[in-house]
């Protein structure tokens, strides 16, 4: 367990200000987000990866520690804020689509999203911010669909 980490269920906000939505990055009530739907946390447990769905970007908070207490300070891993999409690329040339759910692989070296609006499943390489999509077909109206068909005539009139 860390320093200044409690077990009698108090709760402490380590990052953002409850109940104001934005984007930035900083430390602790400097920083913003805007839906954070999920959370991934590295085996130290002092890196949390968060999928912020309305921003439509990958943050990281990274725990130190003074005196036991800690300190939170928010970066942007990969996405572009506002930006809908499902492209592949590094940091803030990848575009998400409502990411949500996260998970890291074992070794922590790569972070898995369930991009829900995309509807695809990306990997980040944590160390990088490169954004890999690794299933599924993006859903994007920019991505042409087969036209409906042609309605079939019986030879009746109305």
């Amino acid at each position: 367990m860390n320093p200044g980490a409690t077990t009698n269920g108090v709760v402490t906000t380590l990052a953002g200000i409850a109940n104001v939505a934005g984007s930035m990055d900083g430390t602790g009530s400097a920083s913003e987000f805007y839906m954070p739907q999920g959370i991934a946390v590295d085996n130290t447990g002092n890196t949390l990866y968060i999928a912020d769905t309305g921003n439509q970007t990958i943050r990281v908070l990274k725990l130190t520690w003074t005196n036991g207490i800690p300190v939170a300070t928010v970066s942007t891993l990969a996405g572009i804020v506002g930006t809908k999409g499902t492209i592949d690329g590094a940091g803030s040339t990848a575009q998400f689509d409502n990411p949500a759910g996260l998970t890291l692989d074992l070794t922590g070296t790569n972070l898995y999203v369930a991009d829900t609006s995309g509807e695809v499943i990306r990997k980040v390489a944590v160390a990088t911010g490169q954004v890999t999509t690794i299933a599924g077909i993006p859903s994007s109206p920019d991505i042409p669909t087969a036209p409906a068909p042609a309605p079939v005539s019986t030879g009746r009139t109305a």
